[in-house]
């Protein structure tokens, strides 16, 4: 289910122009605005995030778990690496 759930989130990322960063266990990490910075970046990610509550509801079964979801938006500089 959760494979499922993101993949939709993949898709939603790539539609809204936003960057998938990485998931964590249960986790989706994704970032608008880089790599190529844009200015309507955090309508964008506050686009998506209500397009990922939405496609929750519509993937999630009547007789299936009770999945809910918390999003995060932060706003500012980031620093990015790649590590190993």
């Amino acid at each position: 289910m959760l494979d499922r759930v993101f993949a939709t989130w993949d898709g939603l990322a790539t539609s809204f122009g936003v960057e998938k960063i990485k998931t964590i266990g249960d986790a989706y990490m994704a970032a608008s605005g880089i790599p190529l910075h844009r200015t309507d970046h955090v309508e964008a990610a506050a686009d998506m995030a209500l397009a990922m509550r939405a496609e929750l509801d519509r993937l999630v079964l009547p007789d299936g778990p009770n999945l809910q979801v918390r999003i995060g938006i932060d706003t500012g500089p980031v620093v990015a690496g790649v590590i190993g």
